[in-house]
């Protein structure tokens, strides 16, 4: 260990080689070595200045010099002197929590994107849950304020509330009063009909489960076709006189071309 003298307390002290060699100044805190720094004339320039409060001298590091238009020796003199000679100015703000207005300084308020009256409002609007009621069970939950003001369908306790408040008819968002939206037209309505499915059943069974074209009777291969077209001819559109049975193949090929087959379908339902 090498014994040395503090630089600034004077105070004995010892330290290890390896640091003691290390550093040109020594000292026994790191508080002495800072005021050593501060007051050192070798280290930093001292200037003497006067305060424009209270007229005190004192001295002063030149490079902590604030670069203002007055200059104090204490921050009470510093705060007194800026209340005299630089009055606060004031403006209206509304509450974000009530609603009431209310003046405040400006320069307080300026940093802050949020304002508030008083210190309940600014209570209240740190609070990041709220209290609302389960939609199915009513049941008092908390919940993040930012989902509960964006939901717009509801809060729930659990998902099983969430599932069974939703299986009803009424409170299902994609719940459709009137069913023939759901297939963006009248013929798409009609074309899913239980009536539809009853007459292609009838012209099934008429013509003995068989295509009139090419005679092929595979059943998950038929169609009924409409003689007169569906949408041209609405008050046909479940006459079993204007269908016929057929198959895939022949109906795709048919599709078109209804006015040229027309006479013939009509000259084959009459033969039956």
């Amino acid at each position: 260990m090498v014994d040395f003298e503090c630089e600034w307390c004077g105070r004995s002290t010892s330290n290890i080689p390896s640091l003691y060699n290390k550093h040109k100044n020594h000292f026994c805190s790191k508080g002495c070595h800072d005021e050593f720094q501060r007051h050192s004339k070798l280290d930093l320039e001292t200037i003497e200045l006067e305060c424009d409060w209270c007229h005190k001298k004192y001295i002063v590091v030149k490079r902590e010099v604030r670069d203002t238009d007055y200059q104090c020796c204490s921050m009470s003199c510093s705060q007194k002197y800026r209340l005299k000679n630089h009055p606060i100015t004031f403006g209206d703000y509304m509450c974000d929590i009530c609603g009431s207005t209310f003046s405040r300084c400006k320069s307080s308020c300026r940093k802050f994107q949020k304002k508030y009256c008083s210190i309940e409002c600014q209570s209240i609007g740190k609070i990041t849950q709220i209290s609302t009621n389960c939609m199915f069970c009513g049941k008092e939950i908390y919940v993040e304020r930012n989902i509960f003001e964006t939901n717009k369908i509801g809060c729930f306790c659990n998902s099983d509330c969430s599932k069974l408040y939703f299986s009803e008819k009424e409170n299902s968002p994609r719940w459709l009063t009137d069913r023939s939206a759901l297939k963006g037209d009248e013929n798409s309505y009609f074309r899913t009909s239980m009536e539809m499915k009853n007459w292609r059943f009838d012209i099934f069974k008429r013509d003995n489960f068989t295509c009139q074209l090419c005679g092929d009777h595979t059943s998950n291969n038929l169609n009924a076709h409409h003689i007169k077209k569906f949408a041209d001819y609405p008050e046909l559109r479940f006459d079993i006189n204007n269908g016929i049975t057929l198959c895939k193949t022949c109906h795709k090929f048919v599709t078109g071309k209804e006015t040229q087959y027309e006479v013939e379908f009509i000259r084959r339902l009459n033969l039956c």
